[in-house]
Parts: C-alpha cells; sequence; structure tokens
C-alpha cells in the first residue's frame, strides 16, 4: 500500500511539474516605460566629507560570496568597512558609499535611507564592492541567502544599516569646502574577460581635496570581481578593494565598473599577499593619473528613475526547464528597481542594481556619452546584464542571467529617462 502511494505521489509531482513546465501559468510582463522619481541639480561651491567606519561583523558572521555548506567565518584577515563621501552645493547634495559587502539589496538601502531621512540628501548611492569574503547573513530572499549572502540575521541586517546610515550622517557633519579633479585612463593588461571576450580595465577617479590641497578622499571605478579570496577561504575580507583603499590617501569610495565578465589579473611574481598586490596595483595608477587643477564649482547634479523589470527567464537551463523555473519562481523575482544616474563636474556616473558585462557597459555608454561610466550593483540586486543577442544564444555571460534578454535595453532606458531629466545648469 506505502509503495502504491508513493508512486501516485510520485506521478501526480511529475504531471505537476510537466504543467508548469508547459503552461504559462503566470503570463508575461510588459514592463511601463521607466518613472523618473526625482531630479536635482546644485550651482555654487563645493563642500564634501568622509569617513570610513568598520563594519564590526560579529564573531562568526556569515560570510557572503559563494555557496557553502558552512557559511560560518573564523575570523578576521581584514576589516570590511564602510567608506563614504558626501559631496554638497546649494541646491543639490549627495552620499557616495561603499560597502565591503558582496551585494546592496533594496532593503538593506530602503533601511538606511530611512534613517537619513533628516538629513533630506537628494541622492544617496550605497554600491557594494562585491568583496565575496565579506560578511553576510543581510539578505532576506531565500535563494539568495542560499546561493550568496548566507542564513540571514534580522539583527545584523538592522546593524549593518545603521553602520552605514552612521558613516553616512558623520561624513555629512565634516564637510567643508573642497575642489574636485577627473581622471581616467585605462588597463586591460589588470582584467581577463572571464567569457572570452574583450577586457575592459576602464579606470575613473574622481579626487576631492582641500582648497588647500589635503585630500579628502576618492571616488574609483574600476571593474574587477573581489574574488581573489576563493571559496575555501573562510576569513571575514575585504578582498582587493580593501587593499586598494588602504594604499590611497583619504577616504576611497570604491565602486565595481561594468564587471559581470571581468576577473583580475595580477603579473607575477608579485610580494606578499595575492589580493593586497592587486589592490595596491590598481592604487599606484590612481595616484600617478594626471589630475587637473581641482575645480571648486563642478556641476553636481542627480536624478532617479524606476524601472519595470522583464519577465524572469533563466539563462542557465534548456527551454524546457526555463517555462518550468519560471513558473516555479515567479513571485521570487523582483518586479521593479531603480537606476541613478549622477554627474559630478565632466563625469556621468550610470548606477545600476546589477552586474553588466563590458559589452553592455560599452552599449550603454554610447548611448550617454563619452564622458559616462557604468557602476554597478548599488542600491538593489537584478542580477547579471548580458547583450540580448548574447542571452538569446546562451553565450557569454547568459547562463548567470535571470531576467531574460530584454532587462539589458530595459535598464538602458531607465538611464536615459533619468539623464534626460538631469536640470539644465543655471546660467
Amino acid at each position: 500500500m506505502l509503495k502504491k502511494l508513493t508512486a501516485w505521489g510520485a506521478a501526480a509531482m511529475g504531471a505537476t511539474l510537466l504543467i508548469l513546465a508547459i503552461f504559462p501559468v503566470h503570463g508575461t510582463r510588459d514592463p511601463a516605460p521607466p518613472r523618473v522619481t526625482s531630479a536635482v541639480r546644485g550651482q555654487g561651491i563645493l563642500s564634501a566629507g568622509a569617513v570610513a567606519v568598520p563594519l564590526s561583523a560579529p564573531a562568526g558572521a556569515p560570510i557572503g560570496g559563494y555557496p557553502r555548506l558552512r557559511y560560518g567565518s573564523t575570523g578576521v584577515e581584514d576589516e570590511p568597512m564602510v567608506r563614504v563621501i558626501v559631496l554638497s552645493e546649494p541646491g543639490a547634495s549627495m552620499a557616495i558609499a561603499s560597502v565591503d559587502v558582496l551585494l546592496v539589496p533594496a532593503a538593506l538601502r530602503e533601511k538606511v535611507e530611512k534613517r537619513l531621512s533628516d538629513l533630506r540628501l537628494d541622492a544617496v548611492l550605497v554600491g557594494a564592492t562585491h568583496t565575496h569574503s565579506g560578511p553576510g547573513g543581510f539578505w532576506d530572499d531565500a535563494l539568495g541567502a542560499r546561493f550568496g549572502t548566507g542564513p540571514y540575521d534580522r539583527a545584523f541586517e538592522e546593524a549593518l544599516a545603521g553602520r552605514i546610515a552612521d558613516a553616512i550622517r558623520a561624513a555629512a557633519a565634516i564637510r567643508g569646502p573642497a575642489q574636485v579633479s577627473v581622471a581616467r585612463s585605462r588597463r586591460p593588461d589588470l582584467v581577463r574577460n572571464r567569457a572570452g571576450g574583450d577586457p575592459g580595465g576602464r579606470l575613473l577617479a574622481l579626487r576631492v581635496e582641500r582648497p588647500g590641497g589635503d585630500v579628502v578622499g576618492q571616488i574609483v571605478v574600476f571593474p574587477a570581481h573581489a574574488t581573489v579570496h576563493g571559496s575555501s577561504n573562510r576569513l571575514l575580507s575585504a578582498d582587493w578593494p580593501g587593499a586598494l583603499a588602504r594604499s590611497l590617501p583619504g577616504v576611497t569610495v570604491f565602486l565595481q565598473g561594468a564587471e559581470g565578465d571581468q576577473t583580475y589579473v595580477l603579473p607575477s611574481p608579485h610580494p606578499g599577499p595575492t589580493h593586497a598586490a592587486y589592490g595596491r596595483l590598481v592604487a599606484d595608477e590612481v595616484a600617478r593619473l594626471p589630475y587637473p587643477p581641482g575645480d571648486r564649482a563642478p556641476e553636481l547634479a542627480a536624478a532617479e528613475a524606476e524601472v519595470g523589470l522583464p519577465a524572469p527567464s533563466f539563462g542557465a537551463v534548456p527551454a524546457f526547464l526555463d517555462r518550468l523555473l519560471q513558473n516555479l519562481l515567479w513571485s521570487w523575482m523582483p518586479a521593479r528597481t531603480r537606476v541613478v544616474v549622477v554627474r559630478i563636474g565632466p563625469a556621468t556616473l550610470l548606477a545600476v542594481p546589477a552586474e553588466p558585462g563590458v559589452a553592455v557597459g560599452e552599449t550603454w555608454r554610447g548611448a550617454a556619452g563619452g564622458d559616462a561610466e557604468v557602476v554597478s550593483l548599488v542600491g538593489d540586486y537584478v542580477g547579471y546584464v548580458e547583450t540580448p543577442e548574447r542571452v538569446k544564444a546562451r553565450t557569454g555571460e547568459a547562463k548567470r542571467t535571470y531576467l531574460g534578454p530584454e532587462l539589458a535595453p530595459v535598464l538602458q532606458r531607465g538611464l536615459a529617462a533619468a539623464q534626460g531629466a538631469l536640470p539644465p545648469a543655471r546660467p
């Protein structure tokens, strides 16, 4: 009798899965046009403040970055941090923060913004350095926690949001007269395209100084996965972005560029631990850039747009299983997100909550203008972004995508709407 019931149960489950795989239970999504939710532009003398604060994860905190059987960390190699630069001009103020974690879920970003509502900042960008050795446990998502950040701990999520907000508040409190200069270079020799395409290596640095020349800090954008420490590592670490920050004066806010298919390349031999050597190599490039004279009244503007996301589609599985996963996991897949465009002097930052590859980044920059740079992993997470052609052909980074071939165009339309909404400079 038991065998008969087991057989009937297996048959019923098989039939259910077959139905889910064949019929579109949830239908389709038709994302609405992007909706601009804010847009500001300042004018006048720049002020800036910057701080760096340890994340102070509790002993044994989950270590985020890879699927693991055991997530508990066993110690700290170098302290993961939150680093913040706050910039203000009359009419506009913004905070740009980098956090030594794998990613920043929307719920975490919302908790940070709620804690800062009294500051009335016009834009708050919270980006992940994407270290695969930082503290986890802050993502209240069953799939994300299981395969990325480890068991969810509400208390640590609240503590992490508090740390980030406190750092932003502290940076805002010490704002003083400042000037900014922007420099760029390209170092394709320091990265490798793991999907076999072109390397990126685009480097953008915005140096913030006091009028007398003292360095407040810098915002550095560069695309390379922070995966020097592999999945066997059990020590908390900021990986190479932490070494980069420790090698430069002031506070270094590091943001990932279009890093979806980019991984680090370090010439050998090299002195010391690999992550430290690579961080110093990128820092050396930042230090030797030919910075122009600082601008005490640079253009400062920001705009945000909300976008509806396309229907889920999983590039790692064949079409039959793709339909099955769509129907099983539909409610888990995000339906909306936001993008932010920031203008600081001659640099435009295209901030997205995703991991675009180098080809997608080139397309977005081409549409936005030659002074634009893509910034990944800011304020939410909607996965990898590959070109529509590669997603349809299931090549490149398509195997890591879960929102189908329309994700890149949808995010691009959001960026265009935000950029188009930036108020014109006042005469």
